[in-house]
């Protein structure tokens, strides 16, 4: 929420080694997606050890916090969001329409965008172009603003194409996400163990605990064996939290394999020594 409402800079380390984040964050800026001019269309919603009711509530609710004249908020359907969006619009000037519910009946924002729900942020959206054409200004420029770009987003997002002005997305590509915001980058793959993981090719010498990326409960027992230890088992994708540790290969069959490619690893002991 800082980094949006304009403290960004102070998100960002200054090391050398963030040179191309920050090199990407000046170009962001130049974009100007989360400017002024732009309406901010708030899609918040709880992921990884974070996806219980309690945050699915809160994040839209810090969202509100910051909201500015024209901008919305998705939110769950919940009598804590309805009760804070009223302090908000009495102590912001905000307006009824800056809220769209959804029904609060599961734990992901993303599921719940109905075809009436998409219908209304489209409604809502040619509203807002209206009352800019009206004031003798261009059609706005409107920003959707996720926790992260997943398949789940995307999913509805590309439904709310409309004729009522361009639309943004502030996140990442769904590729490059799929690439990168995986634990699946830190280790090679059991189906091609010769070749390098993605930080090996970048020349890392991060050190990484011994294991591999696997697709079937066949690879999962081979790279078992080749550890040869204790194992930690854990989704690769980030925001799944499953993770048990490993030391019969028959407790392998407890990873569900809808989560996902799944990562074996040696399992470690914290150090908890003096020093």
């Amino acid at each position: 929420a800082a980094a949006l409402a304009g403290q960004a800079d102070s998100c960002f380390v200054t090391r050398k080694e963030s040179a191309p984040v920050l090199q990407k964050y000046s170009a962001f800026k130049k974009a100007d997606i989360l400017g002024k001019n732009i309406i901010r269309i708030w899609c918040q919603n709880a992921t990884g050890f974070y996806k219980n009711v309690n945050s699915l509530v809160s994040c839209p609710m810090r969202a509100m916090s910051i909201l500015r004249k024209k901008d919305v908020v998705i939110a769950p359907s919940n009598e804590n969001v309805t009760e804070f969006f009223d302090f908000c619009k009495e102590h912001l000037s905000l307006e009824d329409d800056q809220l769209i519910l959804t029904t609060g009946k599961t734990r992901s924002i993303d599921a719940e965008m109905t075809e009436d729900v998409v219908n209304t942020l489209k409604q809502t959206m040619a509203v807002r172009s209206e009352q800019a054409v009206s004031a003798g200004n261009k059609p706005p420029v409107f920003t959707l603003v996720p926790t992260t770009v997943n398949q789940s987003f995307q999913a509805w997002a590309s439904r709310v194409g409309t004729d009522a002005g361009e639309i943004a997305i502030f996140g990442n590509d769904l590729q490059w996400s799929q690439k990168f915001s995986t634990a699946a980058l830190l280790y090679r793959s059991i189906k091609t163990p010769d070749e390098p993981s993605l930080v090996e090719t970048l020349g890392s010498d991060i050190r990484i605990a011994k294991g591999y990326v696997c697709d079937d409960h066949v690879g999962l027992t081979q790279a078992f064996k080749l550890i040869g230890k204790t194992c930690t088992l854990r989704a690769a994708n980030p925001e799944l939290t499953f993770s048990l540790a490993v030391s019969l290969e028959a407790e392998l069959k407890a990873y569900n394999w809808r989560q996902g490619p799944a990562v074996l690893s040696e399992y470690l002991q914290p150090d908890r020594a003096d020093d």
